[in-house]
């Protein structure tokens, strides 16, 4: 033990491990959108943001323990700013009564660095007439026990989490797959492209009229005129990205899943698996078709994939470890925050001509969040600030979402536009929303029903133009009538139910509901 000791004194750790703990909390800020191998490239950036500032510091001291411990106090003042902004925040309110302006949290910040910098390269202590020398080499080697415990204590319980949330993956996936162990896909002489198109958050045109007076359907109208069905009265089946795209993927309800653990199990973090592993996908790839997964959450990442595109290095993993730095208050002035987060709900958009040249048959899955909270378009794409607070869960006003709904039905227009634009063999297309926005909620629970599920649902079958489809289909039976079609499976289709909970931290708590424009009051 005693050796140990002494080599933890001579080495330099807890710069290293200090930076990881913010990373640790910010896996469990996102632990529903982004799988833990797919924070990794972010971490591994950091780490070697950490070493070259080691490495400044140690030429700046000319000695390796000096300088990890000025580099530990360089990344400590970098990563304590959103818990040191929420003291200053707190103490504000109380005080004045609102919320601290960001200039005055950013001096205060700024002014601290100012007093913790001298006191760091300070070696004697003066107390009256005691005097405290400071053992840089004890310093270093209590610092890295003490950084390397705290790693420890918080990356053992997430470590577990995650394997119990795999397991419980493998074991839905196994339950799912179950019905289509010996469905075989009859061979067709050409196989279609496959493109489906998820609009994240994108309400229905109905619904934006009915509950703000916004009258716009040039998305709608667009379709229509390239012979796409518009199905009338589309709802979604759940009320969020994980139900909703687990079950159009899978061919079938997920409602095994709360019959199983009860109705109060709120972790979904093993629905990106479910996800990431569908039945879809499997049947397909099964049948020569090559799976290309346009990258955006809950879809950063997928291992079945034969290719995951993307065309920004960054995800939501990225952007939850900046909001502990001072970017989160510097956004009035470099909106740096604000860019990666528009640069990244615009990326899958941007790579779509790259995979439309690619050679077929692919299955590609596209999942764009351009509709979805917070709203940073206006109708032209001119950028908004970043709403404070909890961004993600912001739906900003009726008229701000309906701004940046305009924008992403252009964006939409130009996408579908591609796709059909390519030379040869008509591709399947199908684009719809995965939920509506929630604007209403909770306010009011009869409008949130409405906004959150009526959606966008269209398709684009060739040779089979509505063979199958129907006013009131749900995205629950787009694979089943697509796979009747084109593959001859005689799937039969599901009921279309609609599950919705009014209480959304509550997910499995949900209302079936009949029809949801007879509950508007």
């Amino acid at each position: 033990m005693k050796n140990v000791l002494l080599r933890l004194q001579n080495l330099v750790l807890h710069p290293f491990f200090l930076a990881a703990l913010p990373c640790v909390a910010s896996m469990v800020v996102v632990k529903e959108l982004i799988l833990p191998e797919e924070t990794i490239p972010t971490i591994v950036a950091i780490e070697l943001i950490v070493i070259i500032c080691f490495l400044f510091c140690w030429l700046l001291k000319r000695d390796a323990i000096k300088g990890g411990i000025l580099c530990s106090a360089l990344v400590a003042y970098c990563f304590l700013y959103l818990p040191v902004l929420q003291a200053i925040d707190s103490i504000w309110q109380f005080v004045c009564g609102n919320h601290v302006p960001s200039w005055i949290a950013l001096s205060i910040y700024i002014l601290l660095g100012w007093i913790m910098l001298p006191l760091v390269n300070r070696v004697d202590w003066h107390f009256g007439k005691y005097k405290i020398s400071f053992d840089y080499a004890v310093f270093n080697r209590v610092f890295n026990i003490i950084t390397i415990i705290l790693v420890a204590i918080n990356v053992a319980p997430f470590v577990t989490y995650h394997y119990r949330q795999r397991e419980l993956a493998k074991h839905f996936n196994q339950k799912l797959e179950a019905p289509f162990s010996d469905l075989k896909l009859e061979a067709a002489t050409t196989k279609p492209d496959i493109y489906y198109i998820i609009l994240d958050g994108f309400a229905d045109y109905q619904t934006l009229k009915k509950l703000w007076g916004f009258d716009n359907h040039a998305l709608v109208s667009y379709l229509q005129a390239q012979g796409f069905y518009v199905v009338p009265e589309a709802n979604s089946n759940y009320d969020r990205t994980e139900f909703s795209l687990g079950s159009s993927l899978n061919l079938q309800y997920i409602n095994c899943v709360p019959d199983e653990m009860g109705k109060d199990w709120c972790d979904l973090s093993f629905f990106l698996r479910i996800i990431h592993n569908s039945v879809v996908a499997q049947l397909l790839k099964k049948n020569g078709y090559r799976f290309i997964n346009i990258s955006s959450a809950p879809n950063e990442y997928l291992a079945i994939a034969d290719e995951n595109v993307r065309s920004d290095w960054f995800n939501d993993f990225t952007v939850a470890v900046a909001r502990f730095t001072p970017l989160y208050s510097t956004e009035d002035y470099v909106p740096l925050l604000r860019d990666m987060i528009a640069y990244h709900k615009l990326a899958p958009g941007n790579a779509l001509p790259e995979v439309c040249a690619k050679p077929g048959p692919k299955f590609v899955l596209f999942h764009t969040d351009v509709s979805h909270a917070p709203c940073l378009f206006d109708e032209n794409g001119n950028k908004r600030p970043l709403p404070k607070g909890h961004f993600a869960i912001d739906w900003g006003t009726p008229k701000e979402y309906f701004a940046q709904w305009q924008y992403t039905e252009k964006k939409a227009i130009g996408w579908i536009g591609e796709i059909l634009g390519q030379p040869g063999a008509k591709p399947i297309v199908i684009i719809q929303s995965d939920h509506g926005p929630g604007i209403a909620f909770p306010n009011s629970i009869n409008s949130y029903y409405l906004e959150r599920m009526h959606i966008l649902n269209a398709y684009y079958l060739p040779g089979h133009e509505k063979e199958g489809l129907y006013p009131t289909i749900t995205p629950v039976n787009s694979f089943r009538v697509l796979l009747n079609d084109y593959f001859k499976t005689k799937l039969p289709l599901l009921p279309d139910r609609v599950y919705c909970a009014p209480d959304y931290a509550r997910p499995f708590h949900w209302s079936e509901l009949r029809n949801l424009d007879q509950s508007i009051k």
